[in-house]
């Protein structure tokens, strides 16, 4: 596909988190860090020479059957990398249901864009004493079925549940329930910039 920094990548993000919540420069607060797709889309320019166009679609609150009816809002902006992550929303869905909903929306992308690749990404762990863990677990292992040619998996919900052995809930979220602060926006980044890295090692054998 054509790269050039003329064109520029097209990527598209869903979900609540992938908004921007709760970053503090979203509220106007200090030190006013942004959210990890900007961060993402500054080490994709600066690694790859490119530039970027990036569309967030994320509206608060959304789940994956949202998503999959309003997938126009992706295939109007001619993406080329789209971003999913939905799964916050959908607790008390299956794992395989809320698996089935993401791979209609590729599919839908695809039927337009067929060179579009995809990264679809688990959710953190929400807060259980809120009450707003439910099936988000069955969730990493039947997006990670999804991961093939043109899509790859980050598992945040797997990361993060590494990071609770050793980190209360509170100092990495915003609201204490659902959305990651400023500390784990900066994690969020850095799960997704391995992807890079990962893939041009494994291009490079």
């Amino acid at each position: 596909r054509d790269r050039s920094p003329s064109r520029g990548l097209g990527d598209v993000y869903k979900r609540q988190i992938f908004t921007g919540c709760d970053s503090s420069k979203m509220y106007n607060r200090e030190p006013f860090q942004c959210s990890f797709p900007d961060y993402f889309k500054q080490v994709i320019e600066e690694k790859y020479g490119i530039r970027v166009k990036r569309y967030n679609p994320s509206v608060g609150g959304m789940d994956s059957a949202w998503g999959v009816q309003n997938v126009k809002e992706v295939t109007d902006k001619s993406p080329d990398l789209v971003f999913i992550g939905f799964g916050m929303n959908d607790g008390g869905k299956s794992g395989r249901t809320v698996a089935n909903n993401i791979k209609r929306i590729m599919s839908k992308v695809k039927e337009q864009f067929p060179d579009c690749e995809f990264v679809v990404v688990a959710p953190m762990v929400p807060n259980a004493e809120a009450g707003f863990l439910s099936t988000q677990g069955e969730f990493p292992k039947a997006f990670g079925q999804l991961a093939g040619d043109g899509v790859a998996f980050v598992d945040m919900f797997s990361f993060h549940s590494k990071l609770l052995e050793r980190k209360d809930f509170i100092a990495m979220s915003g609201n204490n329930i659902n959305h990651p602060n400023d500390w784990l926006i900066r994690v969020y980044t850095m799960n997704l910039i391995c992807l890079l890295y990962t893939s041009d090692a494994a291009d490079d054998k």
